[in-house]
């Protein structure tokens, strides 16, 4: 016997309008965090008081002895100031350093003390130095020694275990790489580079080498085709930033800023043991994302949702690289309104969160209220307490005109804890959304329970309907076998032990001589599978090897092969018509290839070959 009650319409429909009622007021509450899903908080400002000397182009760091100090740069007029100065007791106490440093290297040595080198040689940005010193902060003074063996602006540096540090980089010149040893004060011979690079980025290796990369030649000017140098290996490509290409951002006190874990840096037998790097870069549509190496491995680090590019008042810039609060597990990049600063006007400042301790990484927007005077470029600096600092800038986008404005940007704390509140939203909004499913699934069962003969019917009907539905999701063909592909890989996938096979970085090797070496890739109708082939492995391996290890998809990866082969023919033969050369490079007919090239180029075939001339 039917035992059950039928629910009242009148109650199903107030339940109804209440559970819509308390989502509307929740999304009323929230932010506008659209078109991302990420958590929009706002922070608090501290105006702290102005530096002596208004600059860009510097250094600030944070120092053993908990002084805030800023070197160098360029003051009012874009003149190269000779200058320095340290925060203490709320006040700014101004040195003057034995040479001007605009735009130089800077790097915090284990030792506490700063090397300096390098840096613009006159006004308006122009020529380029070889000078270099030491600052002492206990002393608070500077010691000149001896000079680099090249005229430098715009170089990293970055210190090893072995007491070295390598120096590379260079602006409107030649580059090339050289180290500095901390125990003699003397700069050692360089070794050249493949390609000339301004404001590289530096990171060691398992075997205590180092890999040098930037998407930006001497005149910050994009490259084509990304190769990492090596102090004694050979160069090697990294195609995954020939689509994702690193922001060319001035390196605050060298390369640790962005180390984002801890980690012996030479020797190591294992490259997981290793401390990992994060840098900002950008895809041919203007989408910022995160690329992570560790060793010579680039990936892309996996995020809860994108990078949010507008905010509820303007589209959002960022410029500044990444810093990184290794004892929180976070880390922070500075962004500011894109139309905002024109004359003067108030601009506000964002501020990233990559709380890269969760798995994918958790993204939190922080802002502020716009801020009077506020710069559209600064220099980000931690402090001790997990909050950040920035000191100048540049006012109107203007070198001319920098600011001697110091902000203290609360991200610790209190907007940790907002950051928590406005997840806490999203999750009582998918609990309405869940009683509301249930409720219709209520509904559901009421009605059914209503006519048992309809139920039937509809029963057998459906059966019948998801019978047909599934058929073409079979693989089978006309005479209702499997298909030879998916005979061959289950074949292939029973047959292989997969605990046998290669480490993933080896895997990798393999991939790429199969692309680079045999050229696979200009195969048309190359597919994962037969790349397992090759390898006598099943097919999934192949695609989360190449994921795991470039951050792309399978088709992404041998686009990217194709797309710089055709800009290979596209060089070595200007004859050669386009209808031609995508046939040789691999691409299935023209529209894909167009399609494709001016992706990860940003031009047109014909356009790209006229650059050339």
């Amino acid at each position: 016997m039917n035992q059950y009650r039928p629910i009242p319409m009148q109650r199903i429909i107030l339940s109804t309008l209440l559970i819509f009622l308390t989502i509307a007021h929740l999304s009323a509450a929230a932010p506008d965090n659209s078109p991302a899903a990420c958590p929009l908080v706002k922070i608090e400002v501290q105006q702290l008081p102005p530096m002596n000397v208004p600059r860009t182009g510097h250094h600030a760091l944070l120092l053993g002895d908990g002084e805030l100090t800023v070197f160098g740069g360029h003051t009012t007029g874009f003149i190269p100031t000779p200058t320095a100065e340290y925060l203490r007791d709320g006040e700014w106490h101004q040195l003057p350093m034995l040479y001007p440093h605009d735009n130089a290297t800077a790097v915090l040595l284990s030792s506490g003390s700063v090397l300096l080198a390098g840096g613009h040689e006159k006004n308006l940005g122009v020529g380029q130095t070889w000078e270099s010193e030491m600052y002492y902060p206990a002393e608070h003074c500077f010691e000149a020694f001896d000079c680099m063996f090249t005229k430098r602006a715009l170089a990293t540096g970055l210190e090893l275990d072995s007491g070295r540090v390598v120096i590379s980089g260079n602006h409107y010149a030649n580059d090339n790489t050289e180290l500095f040893d901390c125990r003699s004060h003397r700069f050692l011979s360089p070794t050249p580079v493949t390609s000339y690079r301004c404001n590289p980025y530096i990171f060691p290796t398992s075997d205590g080498d180092v890999i040098i990369v930037s998407n930006f030649d001497e005149h910050d000017l994009p490259h084509d085709t990304i190769w990492a140098d090596r102090l004694r290996g050979k160069p090697f490509r990294v195609p995954l930033l020939e689509t994702w290409r690193l922001l060319s951002a001035q390196q605050n006190g060298g390369m640790d800023g962005c180390r984002i874990s801890d980690g012996p840096r030479q020797g190591t037998a294992s490259a997981s043991q290793l401390g990992a790097y994060l840098m900002p870069a950008t895809d041919g549509s203007g989408q910022l994302a995160f690329v992570q190496v560790q060793d010579t491995v680039f990936t892309l680090l996996p995020t809860d949702c994108p990078v949010p590019m507008v905010s509820p008042w303007d589209s959002i810039v960022y410029g500044a690289p990444i810093v990184a609060d290794r004892q929180a597990r976070r880390a922070y990049t500075v962004g500011i309104n894109k139309s905002g600063n024109v004359q003067n006007d108030k601009q506000r400042l964002y501020v990233l969160c990559v709380d890269y301790a969760q798995q994918p990484a958790h993204l939190t927007l922080y802002y502020t209220d716009p801020l009077d005077s506020c710069p559209i470029t600064s220099t980000t600096t931690l402090l001790d307490d997990g909050n950040l600092v920035v000191t100048g800038g540049n006012l109107q986008n203007s070198n001319f005109s920098p600011t001697d404005g110091v902000w203290l940007l609360q991200v610790n704390g209190q907007a940790a804890t907002a950051s928590a509140h406005g997840s806490g939203l999203w999750l009582w909004g998918l609990f309405a959304v869940g009683m509301l499913a249930l409720l219709g699934i209520g509904i559901l069962f009421v009605r059914l329970k209503r006519d048992t003969d309809g139920h039937r019917h509809q029963g057998t009907n459906s059966e019948k309907m998801e019978t047909d539905e599934l058929g073409p999701a079979l693989a089978t063909n006309e005479n209702g076998r499997q298909s030879p592909s998916m005979a061959a890989e289950d074949s292939l996938c029973s047959s292989v032990d997969s605990s046998s096979k290669d480490t993933t970085e080896e895997l990798m090797e393999s991939i790429r001589h199969l692309m680079e070496e045999e050229r696979l890739f200009l195969d048309s109708e190359l597919k994962v599978l037969d790349i397992a082939h090759h390898l006598g492995i099943h097919r999934n391996q192949v695609s989360e090897c190449i994921n795991t290890q470039t951050g792309y998809t399978f088709a992404q990866f041998v686009a990217i092969y194709r797309t710089n082969y055709a800009k290979q023919l596209l060089h070595e033969h200007p004859d050669l018509k386009v209808s031609s050369i995508w046939r040789e490079s691999g691409f299935a007919n023209e529209t894909s290839f167009f399609r494709t090239f001016k992706t990860l180029t940003g031009k047109t075939p014909n356009e790209w070959r006229a650059q050339l001339t």
